[in-house]
């Protein structure tokens, strides 16, 4: 099943942007390390990643990387705590749609979803 991968060591700052996935309609599953989004993408269908830029194995930009190594064309959004503008150059030079500053404000999450999905509008979830 196609769904969004959310990258982050913290679990808390991870479940803001899983619970508006979730309310967009998207299928959406957490992850802590590096490592572990890597065996994830190589065995499942994931759509997009939201990932955070320092994981506890390994940077946030390289897991990105290895990830489209693992399925190219797979599009991601940064989530940082300190998003300078160099952070947000070298995010963007890997593929990286959007940068999003942490703790993530639910209202962030539709925005670059557009973005990660190059544009298209996605469906919402009705009652």
């Amino acid at each position: 099943m196609s769904h969004i991968l959310v990258v982050h060591p913290h679990e808390s700052y991870a479940r803001p942007v899983l619970q508006t996935l979730a309310a967009l309609g998207y299928a959406a599953e957490h992850v802590p390390t590096g490592r572990e989004a890597v065996e994830h993408v190589a065995d499942d269908g994931v759509r997009g990643v939201f990932f955070a830029e320092s994981l506890p194995d390994m940077d946030g930009t390289d897991c990105f990387l290895k990830l489209r190594r693992a399925q190219p064309g797979l599009r991601g959004v940064l989530m940082s705590a300190d998003a300078t503008v160099n952070t947000v150059f070298a995010a963007m030079w890997v593929g990286v749609s959007k940068v999003l500053r942490e703790p993530v404000d639910p209202s962030d999450v539709l925005p670059a979803l557009v973005s990660m999905t190059g544009g298209a509008a996605p469906r919402l979830k009705t009652a």
